[in-house]
């Protein structure tokens, strides 16, 4: 017998038995019987010689006589009628002569229902950009393309370890999740239909999360397993909360001086920013720069745009605003302001200000008529010497 050795349900294949003479005596009215396995039927059966019959699941040939070493091969034309994991396709040849060696009269082979069918699956998520702690939720659809149906479809479904599963929900079948593996019993699936499998899921951590969908089915012979995985990235934002405080400003600024601000830049955490920025305002003052380590910092007029490379949680980074001190009355007015891409979890301390008043120079002593304190007690001094040498020269 030459069989395959799988059938595909709803498809046909040919299977090719031989019956052969090995003498020493032609054999008459040869008589050859075909059993199908369970499942199966026959669409056809071609001798080389003689006729064949059909009944489901059996095909009876009478192939006349042969002679001596004489061979005849019969096609016959099978048909996976329906499912069955395997069965035997059996032959049996007899004559009406007494046959001197009976023991290979019969064969028998066995032939695998299989079903086919093009599974595929695509995943897509809810939103590309998240913060850390907020929720996603991702979209896997299951397709079969045919011809067969499924017969127990299985999606497995794996969480990138910066998130927490939340729930799954299939339009058939059951989801059980362990240790961020969701897998999905999605039963039978009719050629041409799809099913739709919801996950959500909570980011537990910043960065690129990558999450995966793969369908399969071990009891279908798959056409195309190049679509049957599905793989997409989100992006979770840091989660943070963080301050900024004016620290050992001057309660007041003499007019035209110098005078230094500090800005103290902290992240409270939970998360390590990749970068933050600090904008500074000025009024009552003039500009003149703002330094930062581990930033770099741009002036321009009366603001500042200061831009934090990198800044760990727990850990804090100082701006120093030099400027020069405006008109005698006048309030000099700092104000900054920070913020990161992400989600902040104390908005409150994101601004901070301070207002300062600008003073007049000190006053100056000298003589011939100057001001002062001083200038007066000299003019006082001169009156009473000018007196004493009146009344001496009186007397």
């Amino acid at each position: 017998i030459s069989a395959p050795a799988t059938l595909v349900l709803d498809a046909s294949d040919t299977a090719t038995v031989q019956v052969t003479n090995n003498g020493p005596f032609a054999a008459s009215a040869v008589t050859l019987t075909i059993d199908l396995p369970a499942g199966m039927s026959a669409s056809g059966a071609t001798p080389a010689q003689g006729s064949c019959t059909i009944s489901s699941p059996t095909v009876t040939c009478e192939l006349g006589a042969l002679q001596v070493d004489g061979i005849v091969d019969t096609d016959i034309t099978i048909i996976g009628d329906s499912m069955a994991s395997s069965g035997a396709l059996t032959i049996t040849a007899d004559a009406h002569e007494s046959d001197t060696d009976e023991s290979n009269n019969s064969a028998s082979t066995t032939i695998e229902s299989v079903r086919t069918a093009d599974l595929g699956v695509t995943l897509a998520a809810d939103e590309a950009t998240i913060n850390n702690g907020d929720a996603v939720t991702y979209t896997a659809v299951v397709s079969n393309q045919g011809p067969n149906a499924t017969a127990d479809a299985e999606l497995t479904f794996v969480l990138d370890a910066g998130l927490a599963f939340v729930s799954a929900t299939p339009a058939q079948g059951a989801c059980s999740e362990s240790a961020g593996t969701i897998t999905c019993q999605l039963a039978a699936i009719d050629g041409g239909a799809d099913v739709t499998v919801t996950v959500e899921a909570t980011a537990t951590a910043q960065g690129e999360l990558s999450s995966a969908a793969t369908i399969a089915d071990a009891n279908v012979l798959d056409a195309n397993g190049a679509d049957n995985s599905a793989t997409t990235l989100i992006t979770a934002n840091p989660l943070a909360d963080i301050a900024v405080v004016v620290s050992g400003e001057p309660s007041e600024a003499i007019s035209g001086s110098s005078v230094q601000y500090r800005l103290e830049v902290t992240n409270n955490g939970p998360d390590d920013l990749e970068s933050a920025q600090v904008a500074v305002q000025i009024s009552g003052a003039t500009l003149g720069s703002v330094t930062m380590a581990g930033a770099s910092c741009t002036v321009s007029g009366s603001t500042a745009d200061c831009t934090i490379d990198s800044l760990a949680s727990g850990s804090s980074e100082t701006a120093t605003a030099t400027l020069t001190a405006g008109n005698t009355g006048s309030e000099i007015s700092v104000s900054a302001e920070v913020t990161f891409v992400g989600s902040d979890t104390s908005a409150d301390n994101n601004q901070t200000s301070a207002t300062i008043t600008v003073i007049a120079p000190p006053a100056t002593g000298g003589g011939g008529g100057g001001g002062g304190m001083f200038g007066v007690l000299e003019l006082l001094l001169l009156s009473l010497v000018l007196m004493l040498r009146r009344r001496s020269v009186i007397r």
